[in-house]
């Protein structure tokens, strides 16, 4: 028994053995042949004396005469222009502009008297181009930047009448005052303010009195 057991482990041994050392040969002609195969396909390198020389191609430039070209004037024919209608045009003159209506101006040819009395002396002008109704005069006195009593009163007013444009008209107005406004007045002189007004028009003159 103990024989027999040990020709089959003998035998089994064997059949391995023989097994692994057939399939590493296998292995090793596999490797072999493909390396013969790598090497027969590659193709040998060309030496760089067999490449065949390359050409320079230079360029050339062909240069061919071109005949001058005379030019041709161009013919101008003239156009007729047909001058355009011109139309006249009415001018209107312009108006001259118009003076003022009324306009009146003051002059003071005299003054007299002394003390606490003066008498002065107006021309009245209306220098405008329309009468002037109901013309009024409003006379003020100022002394030494005060206002001065005349005949006892704070202003004085005098009746004109109508002025016709151009005209003018004199007038004189007394004017009293008391002690202190006189000697103001002697002193340091005064500034008459007259108002002249109409239907027309109303306006301030003013004169300066120096003693």
């Amino acid at each position: 028994m103990k024989m027999t057991l040990g020709v089959i482990t003998g035998v089994i041994l064997g059949m391995v053995i023989i097994f692994a050392g057939g399939f590493l040969l296998m292995k090793y002609a596999v490797n072999h042949i493909s390396m013969s195969s790598n090497q027969s396909e590659k193709p040998p390198a060309s030496p760089l004396s067999d490449l065949p020389s390359q050409k320079t191609l230079v360029p050339t430039t062909t240069t061919s005469a071109i005949p001058p070209v005379t030019p041709t004037p161009a013919t101008v024919r003239p156009t007729a222009t047909t001058p355009a209608a011109t139309n006249p045009v009415a001018s209107t003159p312009a108006k001259a502009t118009d003076a003022k209506a009324v306009n009146f101006g003051l002059q003071i040819p005299d003054v007299s008297g002394d003390g606490l009395t003066r008498t002065i002396t107006g021309e009245i002008t209306n220098s405008g181009n329309l009468d002037a109704h109901n013309v009024k005069g409003k006379i003020e006195v100022f002394s030494n930047g005060k206002l001065v009593q005349i005949n006892g009163q704070s202003y004085i007013t005098r009746e004109l009448g109508t002025i016709k444009a151009g005209q003018t008209v004199t007038t004189q107005i007394d004017l009293t005052f008391g002690i202190f406004d006189g000697m103001s007045i002697s002193q340091n002189g005064a500034t008459v303010n007259l108002e002249i007004a109409s239907d027309e028009a109303t306006q301030t003159l003013k004169y300066d009195y120096k003693p």
